[in-house]
């Protein structure tokens, strides 16, 4: 006798700028920086809600991968002496 398995449906994962998955702090991040304003570390974490996940790291050790991703992604983040800005447009 075979089991005979049953896919469940899945639903269907939604997208923030067709990257990241909505409610990540990747998402988060990228909507918070999106607007072109410089920001620093600390007000990204404050921002997306990361103060509870930082545990002994830094902001700005909290921050930096997420960034990291955002740039694999194709978007240029600068990091000038006011903080950490998103161009407008993507590099890919």
């Amino acid at each position: 006798m075979t089991k005979t398995s049953k896919a469940k449906a899945t639903k269907a994962t939604e997208l923030v700028a067709g990257k990241f998955k909505a409610g990540t702090f990747r998402a988060k991040t990228f909507e918070l920086l999106s607007d072109g304003k410089a920001r620093n570390a600390d007000q990204i974490v404050q921002g997306v809600g990361g103060k509870s996940h930082l545990n002994k790291r830094s902001a700005r050790q909290f921050v930096m991968p997420v960034l990291a991703d955002i740039k694999g992604a194709g978007f240029k983040i600068d990091e000038t002496d006011n903080g950490f800005v998103m161009a407008k447009k993507a590099t890919k």
